[in-house]
C-alpha cells in the first residue's frame, strides 16, 4: 500500500514529464476476459463516494501514467497511448468498487483523495486554502478466477 501527498498554494499541479516507453507485450495478456475480481474500499480520511478508481496493469509505463493522470486531473481520463489497457470504476456512496472480468496478472489499483485543507500564512497574515490530494494505491497479484479485496486510504 502506497500513499503520495501533493499540495499546492493554489488548484494548480505541475505534470511529470513523461519517462516511461509503452510495451505493447506487456500489456497483451490483459486484452482478454477472465474470471478474477477485485471488490475495494475508498476510504481516505472520509468515505471517498464517487471517487474514480483505476485497475491497471503493474507496468512501469501505466504507474506512471496513472500517477500522473490521476495528480493533475483528479481522475483518469485516458492514457497517452491509444493500446494502454485499464479498467476504470466508480466508488458507491460508501466509497465500495468493484473490477469484475479481470484477467490473471499483476494490477495496480489506485484513486486520488482530494479535500480543502486551510492552513495559516505567516507571510500574508491570514488563513489560505487549497486543494491537498493523496494518492492512494496498492498492487495485487489475481489468478484465474482468483479474488483480491483492497482497502485505499
Amino acid at each position: 500500500m502506497g500513499l503520495w501527498h501533493l499540495g499546492c498554494g493554489g488548484t494548480a499541479i505541475r505534470q511529470v514529464r513523461r519517462t516511461q516507453t509503452f510495451r505493447p507485450a506487456e500489456v497483451a495478456p490483459y486484452r482478454r476476459s477472465g474470471t478474477a475480481s477485485i471488490v475495494g474500499e475508498a476510504l481516505g480520511p472520509v468515505r471517498q463516494a464517487g471517487a474514480t478508481v483505476i485497475a491497471a496493469p503493474n507496468t512501469a509505463y501505466l504507474c506512471e501514467e496513472v500517477f500522473n493522470n490521476l495528480l493533475a486531473n483528479d481522475t483518469f481520463t485516458t492514457a497517452a497511448d491509444p493500446r494502454a489497457v485499464y479498467w476504470r470504476a466508480q466508488a458507491d456512496a460508501q466509497g465500495r468498487f468493484v473490477f469484475e472480468g479481470l484477467p490473471p496478472g499483476q494490477y495496480l489499483v489506485a484513486t486520488v483523495f482530494v479535500q480543502p485543507r486551510t492552513v495559516w500564512n505567516p507571510r500574508w497574515r491570514h488563513q489560505t486554502t487549497y486543494l491537498a490530494r493523496q494518492l492512494a494505491y496498492t498492487v495485487v497479484d489475481l489468478a484465474d478466477g482468483g479474488a483480491a479485496t483492497v482497502r485505499l486510504h
